[in-house]
C-alpha cells in the first residue's frame, strides 16, 4: 500500500502539564526558520507523502484546521476517536507532536510494515491503526467508561498490535518535560 493511501492524525491537544507550556508551540532553535514542534511535525508528514492529515487539538491554532475531542480529559485516545471519522483511508498513521526527531524515513518504515496495527518496539507512538468500525467501537466503549484506563499502549494491544524494530530508536525521543526539552536542544 502506498503512503498516499494512508491518513494521518497529529496529536497536539494535550494539556502539556509536565512541560508547563504548550508543547505544540515550542520553537525549535535548530530550524533555519523559526518553527514550532507542530509546524515541524506537520511538515514531516507532508514530506512523507501524506495528504490526508488531521490535527487533534482542543483549541484553535492560526493557520491550521483542528479537531477537538468529543470526550474531554481522556488523553490521546479521545483525539484519535475525534479524528478517525474524518480520515479517508483504511490505514491511519498516528503521530505525537512531541517527538522532534521524527523523520520521513522513520514514518516510511512504519507505514511499510505489514499489518493492520503496527508500532515500534516499546513505543506506542507513532503507530499505524486500522480505520474500521471495530476500532471506532472499541474507542467509544473505552472512552464511555470513566473507570477505563485509556492508554495508547493498552488500546494497541487490544487491536493485536504488531511490534517492529526501529532502525533509529533515538528518533522516538519524547519531550514531555523542560528537562527533556533542554536535553534535546543540547544534543542538536
Amino acid at each position: 500500500m502506498s503512503v498516499s493511501e494512508a491518513s494521518a492524525i497529529l496529536l497536539a491537544g494535550g494539556r502539556s502539564s509536565r512541560m508547563g507550556t504548550d508543547k505544540a508551540l515550542l520553537k525549535l532553535s535548530t530550524s533555519p526558520l523559526p518553527q514550532t514542534l507542530l509546524e515541524r511535525t506537520y511538515e514531516c508528514l507532508q514530506h512523507a507523502g501524506l495528504n490526508d492529515i488531521h490535527i487533534s487539538r482542543n483549541c484553535a491554532l492560526e493557520g491550521f484546521s483542528t479537531i477537538a475531542d468529543k470526550v474531554q480529559q481522556r488523553g490521546p485516545l479521545a483525539g484519535i476517536e475525534a479524528c478517525l471519522p474524518y480520515c479517508k483511508y483504511q490505514r491511519v498513521l498516528v503521530v505525537p507532536v512531541d517527538q522532534p526527531r521524527l523523520s520521513v524515513a522513520l514514518l516510511h518504515q512504519l507505514l511499510a510494515a505489514q499489518g493492520d496495527c503496527v508500532m515500534f518496539e516499546n513505543n506506542p507512538l507513532p503507530c499505524v491503526i486500522p480505520n474500521t468500525g471495530e476500532t471506532k467501537a472499541l474507542l467509544h466503549q473505552w472512552l464511555s467508561d470513566p473507570n477505563e484506563h485509556c492508554s495508547v499502549a493498552r488500546f494497541l494491544k487490544a487491536l493485536s498490535v504488531q511490534e517492529r524494530a526501529c532502525r533509529t530508536p533515538q528518533a522516538l525521543m519524547n519531550t514531555n518535560t523542560p528537562q527533556e526539552w533542554r536535553a534535546y536542544e543540547q544534543s542538536q
